[in-house]
């Protein structure tokens, strides 16, 4: 796949990803994070059904893909004006959610069957969350691919960093991660929506949480200190570096979450130190896949680079959503296009 021109738009200005590098390893040295409005705590929800949610279906083969839009508010919450946008302030925060999920083989591969009947069985979810100026039907060839893996996909267009001239709303990052958790919320409370396309299609209890970018960044907000998400058991940071978060560090996060780190070593516009720092200083156990010679998008949107992402992200949720380890320890430690790195206790992989 070419980076194209409207790809090339999404990318967050090299001087402003500079700017948030510097203030994350200013003063003290410690990372600060928590959202301008705390987020409240979330809780997994609940389910009546006699399957555990906590059990994901064993996968099959051959699974296309179906997808649907949500279009949620969250009233609790308020987005400001951005006046050079002409986006008026509003005492809501509006999020339209792509979702992607496994359906029953088709001759279009990944290629999303709008409204299709989601497959049998029950499905970890991945929140996903898109860079600046981007959207969540942004990445939907890229999640595709983990959603026919057997994996059901939530992806938000967030109010003020999305669209064309995002970057100038770039500080709204900080309230992301409530968006996040807000989201989840919705998502993950349709398992016990009588009607809803999801009902009784979802392993409530596992969850995990990813993103690109800006994205990556607000991914990192459950990282630290400032933001609580007790439902997501994973973390998956592609192209991004630990912002701060007022009131918030990473030192004392609120939970440990098992990490992948993606990166590609020719990123001009989030440095690659970005996510060689984060690896030093997350605690739980992770794993950090470099390509060498990638740029920004590359890790997503390159024909070289992309499929190899894929397949780590789809192994890494594997292990901690399935709590399978087979397909992990099978990925080769070193290929021509990427290596991976392990710390913390993950198992390494071996191929």
């Amino acid at each position: 796949m070419v980076v194209s021109a409207s790809i090339r738009r999404w990318l967050l200005p090299a001087v402003v990803a500079t700017t948030l590098l510097a203030a994350a390893c200013a003063s003290d040295g410690s990372k600060t994070a928590a959202p301008s409005t705390q987020p409240a705590a979330h809780h997994p929800t609940s389910t009546t059904t006699t399957i555990d949610p906590g059990e994901p279906t064993e996968p099959a083969a051959g699974y296309g893909v179906g997808s649907l839009t949500l279009h949620l508010v969250d009233t609790s919450r308020p987005t400001k004006a951005s006046p050079t946008r002409n986006i008026a302030a509003s005492t809501s925060r509006k999020l339209d959610v792509l979702v992607l999920y496994p359906i029953a083989a088709t001759s279009g591969g990944a290629t999303p069957v709008p409204d299709a009947p989601v497959a049998d069985g029950r499905f970890p979810v991945v929140e996903f969350s898109h860079g600046v100026t981007a959207s969540g039907p942004a990445y939907a060839s890229f999640l595709a691919q983990v959603a026919q893996a057997g994996y059901v996909i939530a992806a938000p267009t967030f109010p003020l960093t999305s669209g064309a001239g995002a970057w100038t709303d770039l500080s709204d990052y900080v309230n992301q991660p409530a968006d996040v958790s807000f989201v989840l919320d919705d998502v993950l409370a349709r398992d016990t929506k009588t009607g809803d396309p999801l009902d009784g299609h979802l392993a409530t209890h596992e969850v995990a949480v990813a993103g690109h970018s800006l994205g990556a960044m607000t991914t990192y907000g459950f990282a630290n200190s400032c933001c609580t998400e007790p439902r997501a058991k994973a973390m998956i940071a592609m192209s991004g570096v630990e912002p701060p978060y007022p009131g918030g560090t990473y030192d004392h996060p609120p939970k440990d979450l098992p990490a992948l780190l993606i990166h590609g070593t020719a990123d001009t516009t989030v440095g690659y130190k970005g996510s060689v720092a984060a690896f030093a200083n997350l605690t739980a156990p992770r794993a950090f896949l470099t390509f060498p010679g990638a740029s920004h998008t590359d890790v997503a949107f390159s024909p070289k680079d992309e499929p190899e992402s894929v397949k780590a992200i789809v192994a890494f949720l594997t292990l901690e959503l399935r709590h399978d380890d087979a397909a992990w320890k099978a990925l080769p430690a070193k290929t021509a296009a990427a290596s991976i790195q392990v710390a913390g206790g993950i198992a390494a992989p071996g191929g």
